[in-house]
């Protein structure tokens, strides 16, 4: 597998794009985009953990720590096709990983390249299946260990939810309630 398909195509006339955002950073005070992964075995003689674990191993050079995690984001839309949302389009909204990332790959194959939104890019390298791949393994011998991109195995159940975010008007009115406050609390002091 090497990881197209993702993203509008110009030359895929069932290629429709429903939504596009923006990666918000980590946000300490509500914990949004924060992502854990604790690796719970590594890839080392004398029992390597294949990368690849699924069907045929496409990959037999390359191992891999064992592990799980999640996470989520919030991402900030730049783009949505309003016939898909009915109920209106949201500014912002989070998209929550609801079970894990795994590896190594148990459920599909690992990727020989990945979208990174610009273009293709080298993940896994080449492998075993000719004509589905990209030239360089960027995560080396060992995954998670040894190069400097990992690969993780993620589910396909997440979910998007509006985050919503106050108006200037409500703010406005919660600065004077709260100046307000520092008036009367002023007054009675003295």
């Amino acid at each position: 597998m090497n990881g197209t398909g993702f993203g509008p195509d110009p030359t895929d006339l069932d290629s429709i794009l429903i939504l596009e955002g923006t990666i918000l950073p980590f946000n300490a005070a509500t914990q949004q985009g924060l992502t854990n992964f604790t690796a719970s075995g590594v890839a080392a003689p004398p029992n390597p953990n294949a990368l690849d674990q699924f069907g045929v191993n496409q990959y037999p050079n390359i191992t891999s720590v064992t592990g799980t995690g999640c996470g989520s984001l919030t991402v900030l839309t730049t783009f949505a096709n309003a016939a898909y949302f009915p109920q209106g389009v949201p500014s912002v909204f989070a998209l929550i990983f609801d079970t894990q990332l795994n590896i190594p790959f148990t459920q599909t194959n690992p990727a020989s390249c990945v979208n990174n939104g610009s273009g293709l890019i080298s993940a896994a390298g080449p492998n075993t299946a000719a004509g589905l791949e990209c030239p360089t393994n960027t995560i080396g011998a060992i995954n998670g260990i040894s190069g400097p991109n990992d690969l993780l195995m993620t589910d396909s159940s997440t979910s998007f939810l509006p985050i919503t975010v106050p108006e200037p008007g409500s703010l406005a009115l919660v600065g004077l309630a709260l100046a307000a406050l520092g008036v009367t609390y002023r007054r009675r002091s003295v």
